[in-house]
């Protein structure tokens, strides 16, 4: 168990390590900074030492693709002014192409996905989408 003040690139930092969990929080800089991470710095060994575990417990609420999608499915119409059959294809294409493939993962690491999930659109699914007016008809076709 412990609490430690350390300098590092001009900033002062807690590093907290209680039973086997670690974290890292940034205070500030300065003479401020420094007083004010030793302050911290025993209030966090107090309540420690009193069993409050919540300032090293692990962020159990990682937001997945799926929930970021649908939490924007539902706050996106209220912002803008869309049409009914707007968010019906918007929905419908977060659904039957998007969920699949990133659903589970956390919305952090969905981007170097991204790629991924593009090489795997095979000629003829976009050559359908571009059929049906959902691809710009700037893509060249072959």
């Amino acid at each position: 168990m412990g609490v430690k003040v350390k300098a590092l690139k001009g900033a002062w930092w807690l590093f907290i390590d209680h039973q086997g969990k670690r974290k890292a929080k940034r205070i500030g800089v300065g003479k401020d900074g420094k007083d004010l991470a030793k302050e911290t710095a025993k209030t966090l060994e107090a309540r420690l030492t009193l069993g409050d575990l919540a300032i090293v417990a692990q962020d159990s609420a990682v937001s997945t693709f799926a929930t970021v999608a649908e939490a924007w499915l539902k706050k996106y119409p209220t912002r803008r002014a869309i049409r009914p059959s707007t968010i019906e294809n918007y929905s419908s294409f977060t659904k039957r192409h998007l969920l699949p493939f990133f659903g589970a993962l956390p919305a952090s690491d969905s981007t170097p996905h991204a790629a991924c999930w593009l090489s795997k659109l095979t000629i003829s699914s976009i050559r359908r989408l571009a059929m049906n007016g959902r691809v710009s008809s700037s893509w060249r076709l072959t």
